[in-house]
């Protein structure tokens, strides 16, 4: 589904900036999972290309959490001749990204191991929460033998079962990385007393089914998934949406005024934000350390 948003002509009242905003093509922006995460981001991205003299129409796209549905999305935008598409935490690996879309894209989501490099027709904002820092606050919570949860195969799980040993071991707590990637691999969590999910488990087919499990076994749970405490997670850590969307929109007023893509390097978001999901702590009897309340940025009561 198309929506159409227009910019305020009071844009034009920025110094220098009538012509960046009578000439700049449509931007197009692809958000799936609709939570507040992504509400939040959207709002503040628009805020910031207003208040840079952006007055390019905004067509935003809203598939499904499948490659396909994303990779259509990218391209139902190109044939809209978007000058500009920007991705919000896409369900697919930057590189089939790239290779399903046809203008220049700002990625907008983690980054799993080291930094990505800009391309020719990508760059992006990116953000990394370690696992220790899920880890550790399960392990403050009591937990001692942690499923470090990842839903993609291969080489990224591959990834995570290193990080998920290495955390273990310098935290002192049993760790190991387990995939699921649909509700019948729950079953592979059986044994663990607590659920970290890595940011590569993806809402509909990792986490939904994964927090369901742990609040039935009255698992504490921590994620590293954007808007996760909406599903269930105890504690959720996500990045600041208003420090991403205002590196997000200076990349792409770059971007409209000529800047190439592999020239500007991946903008790298480091504000992390806690939010204690402490209403459904309580319902599951879990006791949420004072600590890790005091130093949370949100707590849901």
């Amino acid at each position: 589904m198309m929506h159409r948003i227009t910019f305020s002509a009071v844009v034009l009242a920025f110094v220098g900036s009538a012509s960046l905003a009578q000439a700049a093509p449509p931007i197009g922006l692809i958000v799936g999972d609709k939570v507040a995460f992504t509400k939040e981001l959207q709002k503040k991205y628009e805020a910031n290309l207003r208040s840079a003299g952006v007055g390019a129409e905004l067509l935003t796209q809203s598939p499904g959490p499948n490659k396909l549905a994303w990779a259509n999305a990218a391209r139902r935008l190109d044939a809209y001749e978007a000058g500009l598409i920007v991705g919000v935490i896409p369900p697919i690996d930057l590189e089939l990204f790239i290779d399903n879309c046809c203008t220049s894209l700002v990625y907008i989501g983690e980054a799993r191991g080291s930094l990505p490099e800009p391309t020719e027709r990508v760059t992006g904002v990116v953000w990394q929460i370690p696992i220790a820092s899920g880890v550790n606050y399960l392990k403050q919570m009591g937990a001692q033998r942690i499923a470090v949860v990842g839903g993609r195969g291969g080489a990224d799980f591959d990834r995570l079962k290193k990080e998920a040993s290495a955390t273990g071991a310098k935290l002192g707590v049993a760790t190991a990385a387990v995939l699921v990637r649909n509700k019948r691999e729950v079953s592979n969590l059986v044994g663990y007393d607590a659920v970290f999910a890595d940011g590569s488990c993806s809402r509909k087919t990792c986490l939904k089914p994964v927090l369901k499990h742990a609040a039935e076994n009255r698992m504490p749970t921590a994620a590293a998934v954007p808007g996760a405490e909406e599903s269930g997670a105890i504690l959720t850590m996500q990045p600041d949406p208003q420090e991403v969307a205002g590196l997000a929109a200076k990349m792409s007023v770059l971007l409209l005024k000529g800047a190439e893509p592999a020239k500007l390097k991946f903008a790298v978001a480091k504000k992390v934000m806690l939010t204690v999901h402490f209403k459904e702590s309580q319902k599951l009897g879990i006791k949420v350390p004072t600590g890790i309340l005091s130093s949370a940025a949100r707590v849901l009561k």
